[in-house]
């Protein structure tokens, strides 16, 4: 049995698989990606927080000084309605 024979009989075999392993290297492709996506995505998101936390910290100082030079300004007048 020669080559050429064999290649016609046997053709549409090597076809499905070189379909096939060209599928399955796409596949792991698609999914390395999409799980590096899926860390960039978690890594922005707790950036995010870490920033929304600070901003929360620096206007709740910032209120916390605002307060206190209100009550400093209330004991030397001694005018405690405006608390």
């Amino acid at each position: 049995m020669g080559l050429l024979p064999f290649i016609q009989q046997h053709w549409t075999e090597w076809m499905f698989a070189a379909i096939s392993s060209i599928l399955g290297y796409l596949y792991r492709d698609v999914r390395n990606r999409l799980k590096e996506e899926q860390e960039k995505s978690a890594a922005i998101a707790e950036g995010v927080k870490g920033l929304l936390r600070e901003s929360i910290v620096q206007n709740y100082n910032k209120f916390q000084h605002h307060r206190s030079k209100k009550e400093a300004l209330t004991v030397k007048t001694g005018n405690t309605s405006s608390l």
